[in-house]
């Protein structure tokens, strides 16, 4: 039981340092609007933050990791603790006209596009389940293998959203992902992309990364390291 206990707290220490440390990015007042969901690149092009902007702002962005053990969701051996991950986003049409376009979703993978498709190789995905909603209806989901301006390859959920003149659109994308172990350390991870979107207009009006957990955690002390951006809420970490 200690061992486990020890084991979990490993793995909860990385998954809030990983994405703490990435946060600032989100909601710095200073910078061009980076966030994860983004306009999807012609074919061959990178996808490069602060390339160039539209009509189309990021209102806010809202992402919890629920953090579980494995009960049977992943059934590769080895897999101890996963997380339901939801991120809710509100887009805003600043323009006079309807805008149609495709947006994508970067997982972190070490597939291939043309592995990741093929069913023989679905137990080494980390992300699985996935569903997208645009204004509360579920969209179709294709992928794409896409190219950060960092030269790493992502895997990208790819899916239509219509955006109305002068109005909001909610985005809400929902998956599970499997905590991966980390090269020559004794410890797990969760990956979530935080810097792709190029093409929206201005500043993240917000920006909110939550951690609960599958039992409570009350106090920082529970760990050995946090960032300071985080505070303690009903049990977890916002």
């Amino acid at each position: 039981m200690f061992r486990r206990s020890l084991r979990s707290f490993r793995l909860l220490i990385l998954a809030v340092a990983l994405l703490a440390l990435t946060a600032p990015n989100l909601l710095s007042p200073h910078s061009v609007s980076w966030a994860d969901v983004g306009e999807l690149p012609e074919a061959g092009g990178l996808v490069t933050p602060g390339d160039k902007t539209d009509e189309i702002r990021m209102a806010s962005e809202r992402v919890v990791f629920a953090v579980r053990p494995n009960d049977g969701t992943f059934e590769q051996v080895g897999v101890e603790y996963y997380a339901q991950v939801t991120a809710d986003f509100v887009m805003e049409n600043l323009s006079s006209n309807d805008v149609s376009m495709d947006l994508f979703f970067p997982f972190h993978s070490t597939l291939e596009l043309e592995t990741f498709e093929d069913p023989l190789y679905a137990q080494v995905r980390q992300a699985r389940d996935v569903h997208i909603l645009v204004e509360g209806r579920e969209v179709p989901v294709s992928y794409a293998e896409l190219v950060l301006s960092s030269q790493q390859k992502v895997i990208a959920a790819v899916f239509p959203a219509s955006f109305p003149a002068g109005q909001e659109t909610t985005i809400q994308i929902r998956y599970d992902i499997r905590a991966v172990p980390d090269p020559k350390r004794p410890t797990l991870s969760f990956k979530y992309v935080m810097q792709t979107g190029s093409h929206w207009a201005g500043t993240i009006g917000s920006g909110q990364v939550i951690f609960q957990f599958w039992r409570p955690v009350n106090s920082k002390s529970a760990l050995s390291y946090i960032n300071d951006s985080f505070r303690v809420t009903d049990g977890g970490f916002e």
